[in-house]
């Protein structure tokens, strides 16, 4: 059971994946748990979790609990830059060491801003994901055969297309 939970050579992954950014940012890695590691910098932290096969890394301000969850990278990405992200959607990666290259390069090529302590976005980030639980709250509440329902299941994208029009059909107002 071990192999399937633990991720060995987890922190060596982490520094060859971010090295370009542990030396330009002059961040440290530190291991918060089990699992669960921290790129320490001055104006912004790295936090990594790894959970079956799954490799978060989310942003987080310097001052924030350390091993406390931070602002997902993608969330952030898809935040900053919709019109970007809705092109590169790219196949689920299993490859661990993939994942991390694949993040390493999404803060290198767009969110270097972020990690030199730029998190003017915050607040509305903050605000757009309150409304976000909310849409999704409304999506799982509904009937498990109702067809948004089943596409949101099924990964179909356009399950949020239909939760719009669903909201303003019952004057659901967020």
């Amino acid at each position: 059971m071990d192999l399937i939970i633990n991720y060995r050579g987890f922190d060596n992954d982490i520094r060859n994946s971010f090295k370009d950014l542990i030396v330009e940012f002059h961040l440290e890695l530190m291991e918060l748990s089990e699992g669960s590691y921290l790129l320490k910098g001055e104006s912004c932290n790295l936090r990594f979790t790894y959970d079956r096969g799954d490799i978060a890394c989310d942003l987080k301000q310097p001052f924030d609990i350390e091993d406390s969850p931070g602002y997902n990278i993608w969330q952030v990405y898809r935040f900053l830059y919709p019109d970007k992200s809705k092109l590169e959607h790219k196949e689920r990666l299993y490859d661990k060491k993939l994942q991390l290259l694949e993040h390493a390069e999404i803060i290198q090529e767009n969110l270097k801003d972020v990690l030199s302590g730029n998190f003017s976005w915050l607040n509305k980030f903050m605000e757009d994901k309150k409304k976000e639980d909310k849409i999704f709250s409304i999506a799982f509440d509904l009937d498990y055969e109702h067809p948004i329902k089943i596409k949101l299941r099924q990964g179909d994208l356009t399950w949020r297309d239909d939760i719009e029009k669903y909201l303003i059909a019952n004057n659901i107002v967020l």
